[in-house]
């Protein structure tokens, strides 16, 4: 009996230890719960807000398409910058040039914004046409969309691709550098391996146009000396007709004397015929 009653005994302790010591176990689990939404909490309320950009894009009422970064927006006007081949520009349309139908603008996260237009200048190396201006605008971008992702806590995956396309970028400038340096060693070479021909070229052309010019000089002489011959022939033309009109003019005034002579004598003899009745 006694053992029966020592075994009960223990029963009922072991349970009531446990009932004191469960409250004090769950406790803490539960104030770990509670600190750890309150630093996430805390976490989400210090994260950098993203930073966006206005954009704008419309078509002027001549059919020209505008495109570019809002600058400045009032009433009357609207700034914009925008990109015009390997340079970017700074224009004010005003609201009566602009279609209105057509306006649409859009906020842009600022890293997405530089990101795109350090892809439009990467676009436009290689084509050796201001590709120093075109690397030059790409890496500035593509620095600035970096900055802008790392101010802004973006993934570490958005910025490490940011960085691969600086990485890339800086690569293949050198790259062009060096195919410019050689481009302009072979167009040397080439220049003094045909500098010799390219003097003959020049002698024979310089040779042919002389003798043009001498031709054209001869031709000019000989229609010099049948301008001057024909001159001549026709200043003596005209000398032969002014004595001819001068001849036919004193005939004129022979006849006309002679006529007046007749006048003169018909008008006596009709006088003489009267006075003699």
């Amino acid at each position: 009996m006694k053992t029966s009653g020592l075994i009960i005994t223990t029963t009922v302790l072991a349970v009531l230890l446990l009932t004191v010591v469960q409250p004090n176990v769950a406790a803490p689990a539960q104030d770990e719960t509670d600190l750890d939404a309150n630093l996430a909490q805390a976490r989400s309320a210090q994260r950098p807000r993203i930073e966006f950009i206005r954009t704008v894009d419309f078509y002027l009422r001549d059919g020209q398409f505008v495109t570019g970064k809002v600058v400045e927006e009032d009433k009357s006007k609207i700034t914009v910058e925008q990109r015009d081949g390997s340079a970017i520009k700074v224009l004010t349309y005003t609201k009566k040039e602009i279609d209105s139908r057509t306006v649409h603008i859009s906020n842009v996260p600022e890293h997405r914004f530089y990101d795109q237009l350090g892809d439009y200048f990467a676009g436009r190396t290689w084509d050796f046409r201001d590709d120093p201006d075109d690397f030059i605008g790409a890496v500035r971008a593509y620095e600035m969309a970096k900055a802008a992702a790392t101010k802004s806590e973006r993934r570490q995956e958005e910025i490490d691709q940011i960085q691969s396309k600086i990485d890339k970028l800086q690569a293949d400038r050198q790259t062009w550098t060096e195919q410019v340096r050689d481009r302009a060693k072979l167009k040397e070479l080439e220049f003094q391996a045909t500098f010799d021909q390219r003097i003959k070229d020049l002698e024979k052309r310089f040779d042919q146009t002389t003798q043009l010019l001498d031709q054209a000089l001869e031709r000019f002489d000989t229609f010099a000396k049948q301008t001057d011959k024909n001159f001549d022939g026709l200043k003596q033309n005209l000398s032969d007709l002014n004595g001819d009109i001068t001849g036919r003019i004193r005939v004129l005034e022979e006849r006309v004397e002679n006529n007046r002579q007749l006048i003169d004598d018909i008008g006596r003899f009709r006088y003489d015929r009267r006075y003699y009745y």
